[in-house]
């Protein structure tokens, strides 16, 4: 298949609050762009509900532009992109624009809504992780992303990983049972819990609704005739190209992979990847030696004092890099390993802090460790920094600490229920108020006789001459 694309030697990266004065801004309708992108990409309106009165937007100078033929490994690139503006600005400066529909052609510039690239980014991550559910049967793990209804048989799917400062891009999907893709296929109705043997099939059925959204309408049959007719689906624009090759993925069923180190997907068994390569390159075959070599000293200390170390496999710089487990295979903390000798006296040790404290709060975590290179050990909490202690305490020590979490996060939940509750209720009361208006409207006893009486009814009889005197003498 050839593909050909182009790059734009200048990319920049707006924000529409500032352009209210420009030009260029009075030639976008940008709020009307992305209610018309989500209309088509957002079927279970996972964003459409939260605020974009501004937007961040990428536009591509049309005028000093360099075609090149991308190939495969584009795929792997963009899923390994920086879950943020920087990340996919830095993808755009070395590949271009990605041709989303419902983005801007203007005359000298192509301009792109940073949101639907990330929408898009998110998507593509959360196959790949399927992908890897699907090799590995994690049932476990994948539970924590699906809810089942037995008694319908019906479920629902939810990916929240995938963030930045202003809008959560959580990927959901809750089918009805009879999610029409083409042929009518009927999406999976459990009978019993999530197993080894029913994960595969709904992992299926999730990509298929997913390729049903995104792939579908970006690429073109292309029909050729030589003595012999013959046919190929091309992309339409390099978004399309992506979604193409993560297709092929599938459909090749191509093993993919998370880095030991970084945690970036490649792909193993084609080409130079051996079939047991557990990092992605060189670089990270370094570091992550190094790192484990710094774990390797406290892993038996660790084991001692009742905790159980399991290596984290995740794909975005929300997950620790080794998680901590109770004897009841419960999931309560995170260890961090960093070869650099940062502490509290380093310039860099709030914003180490800020990481650490993000990770716990986006995985609904009590406690995290961190170890320096020199040895030197830190405890952290949600709500409060990196306190130093000479020995990793025995997890016996931690009960209370952690017990407390636990019942303020299940009251959490208890009042976040209420609220939605007391919403659902409000909802229910303004639409009883407003049916009872409308009833009030239409009962007044003027509408009544008005829509009894016929137009007969309502006449004004005009009296002749002997009328009038015949009602006169009465």
């Amino acid at each position: 298949m050839n593909f050909n694309w182009s790059s734009t030697k200048e990319v920049n990266l707006l924000f529409s609050g500032n352009l209210k004065t420009e030009g260029l801004l009075k030639t976008l309708d940008v709020d009307a762009c992305w209610k018309n992108y989500l209309s088509a990409f957002d079927d279970f309106s996972c964003l459409k509900g939260q605020e974009t009165t501004n937007q961040h937007l990428l536009e591509f100078n049309k005028r000093e532009t360099v075609e090149y033929r991308p190939n495969s490994s584009i795929v792997i690139e963009f899923a390994n992109t920086d879950f943020s503006l920087d990340g996919i600005y830095e993808f755009a400066q070395k590949y271009g624009r990605l041709g989303l529909g419902y983005s801007f052609d203007l005359a000298t510039t192509h301009v792109e809504l940073a949101n639907a690239w990330l929408w898009e980014l998110a998507n593509i991550k959360n196959v790949l992780g399927l992908i890897l559910y699907k090799q590995t049967l994690e049932v476990d793990k994948f539970s924590k992303l699906l809810k089942i209804n037995l008694q319908t048989g019906l479920w629902e799917y939810e990916n929240n990983r995938y963030k930045t400062a202003e809008v959560n891009f959580p990927v959901y999907i809750f089918p009805t049972g009879s999610f029409e893709i083409g042929n009518n296929k009927e999406l999976i109705r459990f009978k019993e819990d999530l197993n080894s043997n029913n994960l595969s099939q709904v992992i299926d059925d999730i990509l298929s609704v997913l390729f049903f959204n995104f792939y579908r309408d970006r690429v073109k049959p292309v029909i050729s005739s030589n003595n012999k007719f013959s046919s190929e689906v091309k992309p339409i624009s390099l978004i399309g190209f992506i979604w193409h090759e993560l297709f092929k993925i599938i459909e090749n069923n191509n093993l993919i992979k998370n880095c030991r180190y970084c945690k970036n997907f490649f792909p193993i068994g084609t080409g130079s990847a051996r079939s047991d390569k557990i990092y992605c390159s060189n670089s990270c075959v370094v570091n992550g030696t190094r790192t484990e070599a710094i774990f390797k000293k406290y892993e038996k200390d660790l084991e001692k004092k009742g905790y159980v170390v399991r290596k984290s496999n995740g794909n975005t710089d929300k997950q620790f890099d080794y998680w901590l487990i109770d004897k009841k295979n419960k999931l309560f903390g995170g260890l961090d390993i960093t070869q650099s000798s940062i502490s509290e006296f380093s310039q860099k040790w709030n914003s180490q802090c800020k990481i650490i404290q993000s990770k716990l709060e986006t995985n609904e975590l009590p406690i995290a460790f961190l170890i320096n290179k020199e040895g030197r050990k830190y405890l952290f909490t949600q709500t409060s920094p990196g306190s130093f202690m000479e020995e990793i305490p025995k997890l016996t020590s931690l009960d209370e600490l952690i017990s407390i979490f636990d019942i303020d996060k299940k009251f959490k939940m208890q009042l976040e229920q209420s609220k939605k509750d007391l919403d659902e209720t409000k909802k229910k009361l303004k639409k009883l108020q407003e049916d009872l208006e409308q009833f009030q409207e239409l009962s007044k006893p003027e509408d009544f006789f008005r829509d009894t009486l016929t137009d007969k009814d309502l006449e004004i009889p005009i009296l002749g001459e002997d009328q009038k005197y015949k009602k006169d003498v009465a």
